[in-house]
Formats: structure tokens, sequence, C-alpha cells
């Protein structure tokens, strides 16, 4: 989780990007939608940030 935290802190510092939030889920939930999540809190390059929120969702 370390790595992931930190490239979500190396990414709030490019241009547009505001906030990275990783949240892990929770592996004994009940419920499948219990997963992890990544938002991205930015504006402009819609596609760039989808992909980093992505691939650091599938890492997890």
């Amino acid at each position: 989780m370390r790595e992931r935290l930190s490239a979500a802190r190396a990414y709030e510092k490019r241009a547009n990007v505001f906030a990275v939030s990783i949240n892990a889920g929770f592996g004994s939930a009940d419920v499948a939608e219990g997963g992890p999540t990544v938002l991205v809190t930015d504006q402009k390059d819609f596609a760039a940030h989808t992909a980093f929120a992505e691939m650091i969702a599938d890492d997890i």
C-alpha cells in the first residue's frame, strides 16, 4: 500500500490534479461492491486521470 500511496502523492503534483484518494476496500465484507476505489479530483485530461485511477485500482 505504501507504494500506491507514494504514487498517489506524486500524481497530485501534476497540473490540474487536486487530490487522489485511495480506499483499499474491506476484504471481509459480505458484498462484492465493498472493494477498492480510487478517486482523482481534477480538471482537464479526464482520460489520463481515469487511466491512473484504474491502474492503481487494478493493482490493489
